[in-house]
């Protein structure tokens, strides 16, 4: 299964679907990719994003200056901080 980022400015506008491996987004200084369940978040600040589960539940998570890792994931739809990420 490929993993990819979905960075739209719509909900129905999606890139990524047409490459193999892991696509990007940036949002506000931060940089998201993901793989095999695991997102990798680098950010340029400390600081805390909303993560909206595909339960839709919302979490609150604390991230560092630099990179970041947040494992464990299911596969589904993640949005953060706006923006859509398919694991």
């Amino acid at each position: 299964m490929q993993n990819h980022c979905i960075n739209s400015n719509s909900p129905y506008t999606f890139n990524g679907f047409d490459h193999d491996g892991v696509e990007s987004v940036n949002i506000d200084n931060m940089e998201i990719t993901s793989s095999d369940g695991v997102l990798y978040i680098k950010s340029q600040t400390e600081r805390n994003i909303n993560i909206v589960f595909p339960n839709g539940i919302t979490v609150s998570q604390h991230i560092n200056a630099g990179n970041n890792i947040i494992s464990n994931l299911a596969t589904g739809v993640y949005i953060i901080e706006g923006k859509k990420i398919v694991l």
